[in-house]
């Protein structure tokens, strides 16, 4: 049983039945996401379950959400959950975090070659071999994995060892202005034996981005070979850090409508139906830390610092790195 955080600001001691999960040390960062097994922690069966956390505001040279002179600052500098709180189930293995990259034989679009990346966890004492499965349509790909006990791994599927993740005439993942973002399905399946011990569905881009300087040393990029000229604005979210999906989606619409095709965000992550619909309406973003506040002030870091910013940028990196 895992009990995940997708971001809690700034610190917390967090239990679960009067157990403690973690504490304030080792939960600061509105940035970070947490997963902790509670396999013991939990009531089994149709008991009642409480979750408690002891919430702590953020410092002024905490590495924090910053609206700088975006917004006047929360009062409360923004304290308490931000986005989901959620319980998964799974056997021994999870399956988390996949990725899909893609290259092309430019300038020639006819075949994708797929390279897919998950990261499996043996949340277990003991060895655990099993098979990571997966499919993309009717395309489908397994591999053995054996993890020592508690162990964590990437596993890697090549196109070259798997060729059947050499795609003809791939549907592809195009900014708007370019042509139809297209999104296929990625499926993985960890199975023990007979047994599922965990899956994950997820959409993906079939796209390739490159980008090189010019002649004036400019940055020049491309989506699939063509260059594209980046027009974007800054976007914040509310104030207060309330999620409307409704709202969302009819900003998106301005945007297309402004004829932009990127989103710039600074120091201020939106939650992950903001990224799904940055896949579905073609656009790109621009994500980052926020200047002009800690962020910006890595020579002023106290030691507890920089692991908090190591943690937040592999958090954000592993959330955001299966879109488009």
């Amino acid at each position: 049983v895992w009990l995940h955080f997708d971001g809690i600001n700034y610190r917390a001691n967090i239990w679960l039945n009067g157990k403690q999960v973690a504490a304030a040390g080792q939960v600061a960062g509105p940035f970070r996401q947490y997963e902790f097994d509670v396999t013991d922690q939990v009531n089994p069966g149709t008991q009642a379950n409480a979750l408690a956390l002891e919430l702590f505001r953020p410092q002024p040279d905490d590495l924090a959400i910053s609206f700088v002179d975006w917004n006047p600052p929360p009062p409360d500098g923004n304290m308490g959950l931000l986005n989901d709180v959620s319980i998964a189930l799974s056997g021994p293995v999870t399956v988390r975090h996949p990725l899909v990259s893609t290259r092309f034989d430019l300038p020639s679009l006819d075949v994708a070659h797929l390279t897919v990346v998950a990261e499996v966890r043996n949340g277990t004492d003991g060895e655990v071999t099993g098979t990571l499965q997966g499919s993309i349509g009717e395309v489908a790909f397994a591999q053995e994995v054996h993890l020592a006990a508690r162990e964590t791994r990437a596993v890697t599927f090549d196109p070259q060892a798997y060729p059947q993740l050499n795609l003809a005439h791939p549907r592809v993942w195009w900014p708007w202005q370019l042509g139809t973002p297209q999104l296929y399905d990625l499926e993985l399946r960890f199975a023990v034996g007979a047994e599922i011990s965990d899956r994950l569905t997820t959409r993906f881009g079939v796209r390739q981005i490159t980008a090189e300087l010019d002649a004036s040393s400019r940055i020049a990029f491309q989506v699939n070979g063509r260059r594209i000229l980046i027009r974007g604005a800054a976007w914040t979210p509310d104030m207060f850090q309330r999620r409307s999906p409704e709202r969302q989606e009819a900003e998106f619409r301005y945007v297309r409508d402004m004829n932009l095709n990127a989103i710039r965000l600074e120091g201020k992550f939106e939650d992950d139906h903001f990224f799904d619909l940055a896949d579905a309406y073609g656009i790109l973003v621009l994500e980052g830390w926020c200047c002009c506040d800690a962020w910006q002030r890595p020579h002023e870091w106290s030691e507890e610092q920089f692991p908090v910013a190591y943690e937040s940028l592999r958090s954000q990196i592993l959330r955001l790195r299966i879109h488009p």
